[in-house]
């Protein structure tokens, strides 16, 4: 049986009642279990909040709803007497409305929070990557190559190793056998180490990048040959040199290996990373967020150097 009572010092009594005192003793062990459950859950929902150490606002929030949920829970008290349990939620315990609301209303507002953070340090990695590569510019007279060749003009390794020396990493660029493909034994065993840059804040795969060059036909990493900034007659303000693409779309980062931009689907493997589009560095080193809804012809254009086209970022 079960009855209902409201107390004026006691939210609600919920009163369980059993055939005997085994009985009862049986439905006080689940209540107990119920509880705990209970409380796991809570936690593990408040845990999609933040799982990042460096993410402040979000473990703050996080201990804050813990200490919450966990006096809630403490609140409720299941008793036994004879053949009857009640389980009391007193009055001065928050009311599990209150933390459901506190939940859903700080769960979007934390992880907004947190994305926006993710995209700004995803703006500064590509920005260091833009300074990289003006920098390999200054010293070799042309941006890097879409990769390292051979003496026959076989792809070997990405130009991400060829701008690790302008990335703090000349030590790790020396260790490279750059006549070497990257799936050689000496260069795969140096996949692992991996510069930060290259590690995007919204995808986690060792040895993997989504920092991809624009490649396909008309794009700056079309290659073989690398291109020099009097080649961008579009503009280098205009025109796209690498993208945060998509986690399918993910590389090793010494395979060369990027994103071939096809006109006819212009938003394959891009605008799945984060919400609402993506970052793309442009041959001048700007960074810009490109929405999911741009025009694709539009797009189009950015991809490409030599097109002609009249291209306005700010409209």
């Amino acid at each position: 049986r079960l009855s209902v009572d409201y107390k004026d010092n006691i939210s609600v009594i919920v009163t369980l009642g059993a055939e005997n005192s085994d009985g009862a003793e049986k439905l006080q062990e689940i209540a107990e279990d119920a509880k705990r459950l209970g409380l796991e859950f809570v936690h593990a929902q408040i845990g999609q909040i933040s799982a990042d150490e460096g993410d402040a606002t979000g473990q703050a929030m996080v201990q804050y709803l813990r200490r919450i949920s966990k006096k809630m829970i403490d609140g409720i008290r299941i008793t036994r007497d004879d053949d009857e349990v009640r389980i009391a939620l007193l009055d001065d315990s928050p009311q599990i409305a209150t933390v459901g609301v506190l939940v859903a209303l700080l769960l979007p507002a934390v992880q907004s929070a947190r994305e926006a953070a993710r995209r700004q340090q995803s703006t500064n990695q590509l920005k260091q990557i833009g300074l990289a590569n003006h920098q390999f510019a200054d010293a070799r007279k042309s941006l890097p190559p879409p990769a390292i060749l051979d003496a026959d003009g076989k792809p070997l390794l990405s130009w991400r190793v060829a701008i690790l020396p302008y990335i703090d990493e000349e030590a790790l660029y020396k260790e490279f056998h750059l006549d070497e493909p990257w799936d050689s034994p000496h260069n795969q065993a140096l996949i692992p180490r991996m510069p930060a840059v290259y590690a995007s804040p919204n995808f986690e795969a060792e040895g993997k990048t989504v920092y991809l060059g624009a490649a396909g036909e008309g794009c700056v990493f079309a290659g073989p040959n690398a291109l020099r900034f009097r080649d961008i007659t579009d503009g280098t303000a205009n025109t796209v040199m690498v993208v945060e693409a998509d986690p399918d779309a993910a590389v090793i980062w010494t395979k060369p290996d990027d994103l071939r931009f096809d006109p006819e689907r212009p938003m394959a493997g891009l605008g799945n990373l984060r919400p609402g589009g993506f970052n793309a560095l442009f041959v001048d080193g700007a960074v810009h967020f490109i929405s999911e809804g741009i025009d694709h012809e539009l797009l189009g254009w950015l991809f490409t150097y030599g097109g002609g086209e009249v291209v306005n970022l700010n409209d």
